[in-house]
């Protein structure tokens, strides 16, 4: 966790987790999941990443809590397998391979609706801010969206959650020059049995890239759609 000003070179962050809290079971609704932050790194302040390699992060939504009498609580937030920011970052010779993100399960609501599942914003990085991204591979990423929660009381099952980004989630500005992304996946949750309306799928897009970026060049790129 970064609120300063943090430089790493040379280094290695492998199978790391963050992971959101269980929401609890409740008598009338069950609880939210928490939302999981940056699998191996996140960073609030300045960043710099140099020649830094992340195998095999994680980062998940705690599951919503069931409910004995109402509505299942909604499924947590993953954001960012390996990274998660709202500050600046800049990332130069750096290789992310396999990370995942995935949202969690909504809850089950067996007299009402099922909870809805969390989104997945990101398998690699997800960045709400400023990022620079130069000479990098972002390679073999997944971003799986949260199951929706059943209902048995006849009334709609939960939605699936949506994914989105299996290399890079990017709400703020980026720019990226000389990179590599490729074989990123994405899966929206499926939504929930009920009695009269199932729940919707989960919708997914940006296999490798979700958001807007401003290329300089030479960047190789699977999917962005």
């Amino acid at each position: 966790l970064n609120s300063g000003n943090l430089s790493l070179v040379n280094c290695t962050l492998q199978a790391n987790v963050a992971a959101g809290g269980q929401g609890g079971t409740g008598v009338n609704n069950g609880g939210d999941g928490g939302s999981g932050y940056g699998g191996a790194l996140c960073n609030f302040g300045g960043l710099s990443l140099l020649s830094c390699t992340f195998n095999s992060n994680s980062v998940s939504g705690g599951n919503g809590g069931a409910s004995s009498g109402l509505n299942g609580g909604t499924g947590g937030i993953a954001y960012g397998g390996a990274l998660y920011s709202t500050g600046t970052v800049s990332i130069v010779n750096c290789t992310f391979n396999g990370q995942t993100a995935k949202g969690g399960g909504g809850g089950d609501g067996p007299t009402y609706i099922g909870g809805n599942g969390g989104d997945a914003l990101g398998s690699d990085i997800y960045s709400a801010s400023a990022l620079s991204l130069i000479n990098c591979t972002l390679n073999g990423g997944s971003a799986t969206g949260g199951n929706g929660g059943i209902s048995s009381g006849g009334f709609p099952g939960g939605n699936g959650g949506n994914a989105r980004g299996g290399g890079l989630f990017q709400a703020g500005a980026a720019t990226l020059q000389n990179n590599i992304l490729s074989s990123g996946r994405v899966a929206g949750g499926p939504g929930a049995s009920s009695f009269t309306q199932p729940g919707a799928n989960g919708t997914a897009s940006g296999p490798e890239v979700s958001g807007t970026v401003t290329s300089q060049g030479h960047n190789l790129i699977g999917e962005t759609n």
